[in-house]
C-alpha cells in the first residue's frame, strides 16, 4: 500500500512560478521572528505548504531564497519611489517603511546572511531615491545625504514607538517632525554635503 502524502505539502499541481512565490512569502513571513542564519529549508518549506527539497529545486538553496526573498523586498521599495513625484519621493520612502514594518524586519534579517552580500551593496531602492531626488530640485542631494537619509528612515521605523514618551509628543506631531528632519537632511547642501565641503 503507497504512503499517503501530506494534502499540504503537495507541489503536483502547482506552477513554477506558483511555487517560487509561495517559497518567497513563506521566506520574508519566516524573516520577521527568524535569524536569517537560523531559517531552514524545512521551517521554509511547511510554511509555505510545500516540500523543502523544492527550495534547492527554484532557488538553488536556502541562502539564494533568502537572498531572493530580500531583492524582491527592496524591488517593491524601489517600485513605490519610482512613482512617486520626485519632491514627495522622500516622504514616499519613509511612509512605505512605515507602513511596511514587517518587510523592513524581514530585510534587516536577512542583511545577516554572511554569505550573501551583494544585495546591500546595491540597494535599488537608495539608487531609485538619489534619481528621484536629483530631479526634484537642482542641484539635489548628494548620494551620501540619501544613503544617510534612508538610514534614519530604517532607524525612524525600528525605533519610533520608543521615542514617543520620550519627546511626549503624540505619534502625528513627532511624525511631522521627523519629516521635517529628513527635508533638512535632503536639502541640496545640508549636513552631509557640507561635511564634504
Amino acid at each position: 500500500m503507497a504512503a499517503t502524502r501530506d494534502p499540504h505539502l503537495v507541489s503536483g499541481r502547482r506552477s513554477a512560478p506558483e511555487i517560487r512565490e509561495l517559497l518567497l512569502a513563506a521566506t520574508r513571513r519566516l524573516l520577521v521572528a527568524v535569524p536569517a542564519h537560523e531559517l531552514t529549508v524545512r521551517a521554509i518549506g511547511e510554511e509555505a505548504g510545500l516540500q523543502p527539497s523544492l527550495i534547492n529545486r527554484y532557488f538553488d538553496g536556502r541562502d539564494a531564497l533568502v537572498t531572493a526573498a530580500a531583492a524582491s523586498i527592496l524591488d517593491e521599495f524601489a517600485a513605490a519611489i519610482e512613482a512617486a513625484d520626485p519632491p514627495d519621493a522622500a516622504h514616499v520612502a519613509a511612509a512605505y517603511l512605515i507602513d511596511n514594518p514587517i518587510d523592513l524586519a524581514a530585510l534587516s534579517s536577512a542583511f545577516r546572511v554572511g554569505s550573501n552580500p551583494s544585495y546591500p551593496t546595491q540597494v535599488p531602492a537608495l539608487a531609485a531615491l538619489h534619481e528621484k531626488l536629483q530631479h526634484a530640485a537642482q542641484p539635489g542631494p548628494d548620494r551620501a545625504q540619501v544613503a544617510i537619509a534612508l538610514s534614519l528612515v530604517v532607524g525612524w521605523v525600528t525605533m519610533r514607538v520608543r521615542f514617543q514618551p520620550f519627546t511626549e509628543l503624540d505619534a502625528a506631531a513627532l511624525d511631522d517632525q521627523f519629516h521635517a528632519a529628513l527635508d533638512q537632511l535632503l536639502r541640496p547642501g545640508g549636513p552631509a554635503g557640507t561635511a564634504h565641503s
